[in-house]
């Protein structure tokens, strides 16, 4: 077994059966544990936010530059976070850039492969009394299918994306926002040297295709670099903030 302790003494699970760290990265759903003291969850200040986060949760380690980097990109972004509008948080985990950023605009859509993350998410939102909807599986499906609901809606959107380490966005991902009329912003979040986020800024830079593809190309307007991880390699966060007429 193996004793994880998170901020002790608040919170102390067990882990079992002891799984390689590869495998409780993929497969957190499948993972059990067994809490054996404290509360459920660590509660941490960003702002004027509470925010939660379980025992799998990327839990961000600086919550004073967390809250200066939201507050930089949420100034580009602040004129389509109005009514009728949302933000579409792709591989949400526990919605920390979901909640930040779309505490202004009245619906969040979450994404991700793991249950465990959305129940931790809708858990953040619902605190900040943010109507939102957290689905099941972060891939093209149910993009394309949340697009089309935008449509039918005439909604407009914030897509946000932070690529996980070493993998690269699922194919198509980039493809379905280029040409989605309703997306209007996207917000790439990337830790230096992840190479996924820099191709994926470069798709939507210079999309390939028709001309009707070439048109609907994002511009850049903001490029923010942020040290935001000294304790690791990868200090840096970037940050690119994207728009289309």
């Amino acid at each position: 077994n193996l004793l994880v302790h998170l901020k002790k003494p608040k919170v102390n699970y067990v882990i079992t059966p002891f799984p390689f760290r590869k495998n409780l990265q993929e497969n957190k759903s499948d993972v059990k544990l067994e809490k054996i003291q404290g509360e459920d969850y660590l509660s941490e200040n960003f702002g004027k936010f509470q925010l939660k986060f379980g025992p799998f949760a990327d839990l961000p380690i600086f919550p004073e530059a967390y809250n200066k980097m939201f507050k930089i990109v949420f100034e580009f972004n602040q004129q389509p976070l109005r009514e009728k509008n949302c933000v579409i948080d792709f591989d949400c985990n526990s919605g920390i850039y979901g909640v930040k950023l779309g505490h202004k605009s009245n619906r969040i859509i979450g994404l991700d492969s793991a249950s465990v993350h959305l129940e931790n998410a809708k858990i953040n939102a619902d605190m900040q009394n943010i109507a939102n909807d957290y689905c099941l599986g972060a891939d093209v499906e149910n993009l394309n299918r949340i697009f089309e609901d935008l449509h039918y809606e005439n909604r407009n959107a914030t897509v946000l994306l932070h690529p996980k380490p070493g993998a690269a966005l699922p194919d198509g991902i980039i493809k379905s926002i280029i040409d989605c009329a309703q997306v209007k912003n996207v917000i790439l979040f990337a830790s230096y040297p992840e190479i996924e986020a820099f191709q994926a800024l470069s798709l939507f830079l210079k999309p390939s295709g028709s001309k009707q593809d070439q048109k609907r190309r994002f511009r850049l307007n903001k490029q923010l670099i942020f040290e935001m991880f000294p304790h690791k390699m990868s200090r840096l966060q970037y940050v690119y903030c994207l728009y289309s007429k």
